[in-house]
């Protein structure tokens, strides 16, 4: 079972720095004892809402000796975010990227749909494997670990306290409408406009049946539960593919690119070719990470039996000739 530390840094731009759109530095922080970090807020201009925001990974003495990856950092997925009042996050974006000596920086452009007074800018590590620690006392650090919330969790087997039914294939969940529209647009455009997987709603709209039955009841609990708490629970590592490909099929971007990041993880050399052709290959997206692991790693990769039955493995896959040109023109 998975179930990650998950810990925040918050950052409140002074005002001045708001009104002249002018570059700010905030303070390190770390997520582990060898991993440190900074943010950069950067401006566009006075008559401009659109403002940036770095990551900037911060060499420690092994890294600065190095030209590989920085494992420290590339260990833990992040999310970017800003807020213009302590409650709400206004806009977010995920990473899971490596960082090095050539690539030490991670950009994310914002843009607020009004003026601002007061903005407040973030990160969230999660996985990391220490608790972070703070070198300055006005950051705010959020640690929450295990926040399934019992309360909602609850609803999934409660018909009178939901109004959406998810029919799969070894039984009923059932969830709410309102958390699956303030979270999904792909539910907010099901419940407005329809699609296939609706097969029946009641005459005062207020209740909706769903049919999926691709999908178990443990992979949709999983979803649910990231919907509902933002938190990723693996109960099964071999599950891992099968939420990939439910959180690509309702179109959950954060919940995707947080299992991507699972899943290029547990890569190794010897998985990365069969994982490749047997698994990566319908998702262009989840393709082009994997071949990426495998050119990152080729001197390994090439070494072993399951690349140099590649062959075996191609002849015949509908889509094998174009994914071994791709691998090649990447490797070349």
């Amino acid at each position: 079972m998975t179930n990650e530390v998950t810990s925040t840094f918050e950052f409140t731009l002074p005002e001045h720095v708001i009104k002249d759109c002018k570059t700010y530095y905030t303070s390190p922080f770390s997520s582990s004892s060898n991993a440190f970090w900074q943010l950069k807020f950067s401006g566009s201009g006075k008559s401009s809402r659109a403002f940036t925001i770095d990551l900037i990974a911060i060499a420690n003495r092994e890294d600065q000796l190095s030209d590989n990856i920085w494992k420290d950092h590339s260990s833990v997925f992040q999310k970017i975010y800003c807020k213009v009042s302590e409650n709400k996050i206004l806009d977010e974006r995920y990473i899971c990227a490596n960082f090095s000596r050539y690539h030490n920086i991670h950009r994310a452009l914002f843009f607020l749909p009004c003026p601002y007074k007061k903005l407040i800018i973030g990160v969230t590590f999660i996985g990391s494997s220490l608790e972070l620690n703070s070198f300055e006392d006005s950051n705010k650090r959020v640690t929450n670990q295990n926040k399934i919330i019992s309360m909602w969790s609850d609803e999934f087997y409660d018909r009178e306290a939901s109004d959406v039914q998810f029919n799969v294939n070894n039984g009923v969940i059932f969830a709410r409408k309102s958390i699956l529209t303030s979270r999904s647009k792909y539910f907010q455009n099901l419940f407005k406009e329809g699609g296939p997987e609706l097969i029946k709603v009641n005459k005062k709209g207020s209740h909706y049946i769903l049919d999926v039955p691709d999908f178990s009841s443990k992979i949709l609990l999983t979803m649910l539960n990231f919907l509902y708490t933002d938190e990723l629970i693996l109960h099964d590592e071999r599950d891992i593919m099968k939420l990939f490909i439910i959180a690509e099929k309702f179109f959950i971007t954060n919940l995707k690119e947080l299992v991507k990041f699972e899943i290029v993880k547990r890569l190794t050399p010897k998985s990365s070719i069969g994982f490749l052709f047997f698994n990566a290959w319908k998702s262009e997206d989840l393709k082009n990470e994997v071949i990426e692991y495998i050119c990152r790693n080729f001197d390994v990769v090439r070494e072993t039996e399951e690349f140099k039955n590649i062959g075996s493995i191609t002849s015949g896959h509908p889509a094998g000739v174009r994914i071994m040109q791709e691998l090649l023109l990447r490797i070349i």
